[in-house]
Order: C-alpha cells, then sequence, then structure tokens
C-alpha cells in the first residue's frame, strides 16, 4: 500500500500521476530485474504479469499484465487488463507463469494476492521483493507458507523468489 493514499489502497492514482515519467525513471533498474526473471520462464511460457505498470515485462515473450492504475497501463504496449492483484480476471490455472515485480508490498491484501497469483499459475510463481520495504521479512515468510521456493536470486535493490505451487 503506498502509505497518504487514503482509499486508494493500490496506489493508482500515485502511479497514474507518474505514469508519463515512470519508465525515465524506472526502465534500467525494471529491465535488470526482469533479465534475471526471464532466466527461469521457458520461451514458450504465457506469462501473466500481476502489477505490470508500464508493460516493460513485454521484453519476456507472450505476456498479459494487469494492473490497478490506468494511467500506468496506457503505456504498455501488450495486452493488458485494469485489476487489482487481490481478485485476478483470470480463469485457475490460465497463465503458466505469473509473475510479479516489485509490487506486491503494495498490495493492500498480501495474502489474498498470493493465493490470487497461485490460483492463476499453472505452476510456476516468481516475486521480486523490494528489500528496503518494511514488511520484506513477513511477506516472504507469506511467500514460503504458500509456494515451495526452488531459488532465490539477488538484485541490488530486489529479492527475487522463484516458486512453484504446492501440490
Amino acid at each position: 500500500m503506498v502509505r497518504g493514499a487514503g482509499r486508494d489502497r493500490h496506489g493508482a492514482a500515485y502511479y497514474g500521476s507518474i505514469a508519463e515519467g515512470y519508465d525515465r525513471l524506472h526502465r534500467e533498474e525494471q529491465l535488470r530485474k526482469l533479465a534475471i526473471i526471464g532466466q527461469f520462464i521457458p520461451k514458450s511460457a504465457l506469462v501473466l504479469d500481476v502489477g505490470c505498470g508500464t508493460g516493460l515485462s513485454s521484453t519476456l515473450g507472450t505476456i498479459i499484465g494487469v494492473d490497478p492504475s490506468r494511467g500506468m497501463l496506457l503505456h504498455a504496449e501488450m495486452p493488458v487488463v485494469q485489476g487489482v492483484g487481490e481478485r485476478l480476471p483470470f480463469r485457475d490455472s490460465s497463465a503458466d507463469v505469473v509473475i510479479c515485480v516489485t509490487a506486491l508490498h503494495n498490495f493492500s491484501d498480501v495474502g489474498a494476492g498470493i493465493r490470487e497469483m497461485a490460483r492463476v499459475s499453472k505452476g510456476r510463481v516468481i516475486i521480486s521483493l523490494l528489500k528496503k520495504a518494511k514488511e520484506l521479512a513477513a511477506i516472504e515468510k507469506r511467500i514460503r507458507g504458500a509456494f515451495v521456493v526452488q531459488d532465490v536470486a539477488e538484485d541490488s535493490l530486489d529479492r527475487i523468489f522463484v516458486c512453484r505451487k504446492r501440490a
């Protein structure tokens, strides 16, 4: 949740207000994280990017994005849906891989977001968490409780959890 966002618990208004310059500010950082994540995604996979922002993940292949910020989605050059991670508008097991890049700490209900990512994934879920997020330890505990963590990759800013659904 973005602090001070009031009723806009997902920060959609905030991110909408910075959407025009978001890629100038964060492109290099996000592409670096996506390069790490891409190593764990088969080329033929259908990937759902939860919290896709401006759609920088389109570099990974066949991607569908979901984000609460209409302003961010207007900059995406891939198929996108406006929505929140806690109530994903997709069928069960509809994506080969689900990714969530530096967004989970913004969710109003992290547990619901994790459950939804597991629900729509056929098996693999990759989540990056901002190392300086106040809730890092609590969110990591939830991830480890919900998934089998197969690998943890380190970026200078994020910890990237490569997971699979529990049987």
